[in-house]
C-alpha cells in the first residue's frame, strides 16, 4: 500500500534524506523511499515497523569532480538527523489498511 508524509527535524523540513520501513519481526520485505523537501511516499507491506530515518541540509555546492571547473555542480550536505532515528532507531510504526498519512516530527 501506498504511504506518505512529513519529515520534520527541529521544526524544519528535511531537505534531502532517507526512510525506510523494515519489519519488526526481521520477516518480509523492506521498503525505502527518498525525502525531498520534507516529503516522502513509498509501497510498504501492512505490518509492525521500525523505522529508519536519514536526514541531511543543504550547505553548499560544489562541482562533481573537484579538479574539473567545468563539471556539474552537486550538493554538500550536512547530516542533521541523530542516530537514535536511523542507525540506532527507536521509531516504530503500525501500517494497516488505512494507513496512508505518517509524518515524521523529529
Amino acid at each position: 500500500m501506498e504511504v506518505s508524509g512529513s519529515v520534520t527535524y527541529d521544526g524544519q523540513p528535511v531537505q534531502k534524506g532517507t526512510i525506510a520501513f523494515l519489519p519488526s519481526d526481521g520477516n518480509g520485505p523492506t521498503a525505502a523511499a527518498i525525502i525531498a523537501q520534507g516529503k516522502y511516499t513509498v509501497k510498504v507491506a501492512p505490518g509492525s515497523k521500525q523505522v529508519k530515518i536519514e536526514g541531511y541540509k543543504i550547505v553548499g555546492r560544489q562541482p562533481c569532480v573537484r579538479d574539473n571547473p567545468a563539471s556539474p555542480l552537486v550538493d554538500v550536505l550536512e547530516p542533521i538527523v541523530p542516530a537514535q532515528y536511523n542507525e540506532r532507531s527507536e521509531l516504530k510504526a503500525e501500517i494497516h489498511g488505512d494507513t496512508r498519512v505518517l509524518d515524521f516530527n523529529l
